[in-house]
C-alpha cells in the first residue's frame, strides 16, 4: 500500500494487485504499534460482501486469534 504525496492518509494499490491480501497486510503494519483492541474500532466500508469476506480471510490468515475490524 502506498500513500499519495498530494493526499496524506489516502492509500492506493496498483491495478491488478490482490486487494484483500495487500490491504490486510498494510492495515496490520499500520496497527502494529497500537493496542490490539484498536483493530476492533476500525470500520471498513467495502463495496461488496465478497470483498469483505476476502479481506477478513486475509486478516485471519496472518493472525487467527486477533480482533477484526467492522465491515460495512
Amino acid at each position: 500500500m502506498t500513500s499519495g504525496a498530494l493526499f496524506p492518509g489516502l492509500y492506493y494499490l496498483p491495478p491488478g494487485a490482490d486487494f484483500a491480501r495487500d490491504f490486510a497486510e498494510g492495515l496490520r503494519r499500520r496497527m502494529a504499534e497500537r493496542p490490539a483492541e484498536d483493530m476492533a474500532r476500525v470500520r471498513l466500508p467495502l463495496n461488496a460482501r465478497r470483498t469483505g469476506r476476502a479481506t477478513i480471510e486475509a486478516l485471519e490468515a496472518a493472525a487467527p486469534a486477533a480482533y477484526l475490524p467492522k465491515i460495512s
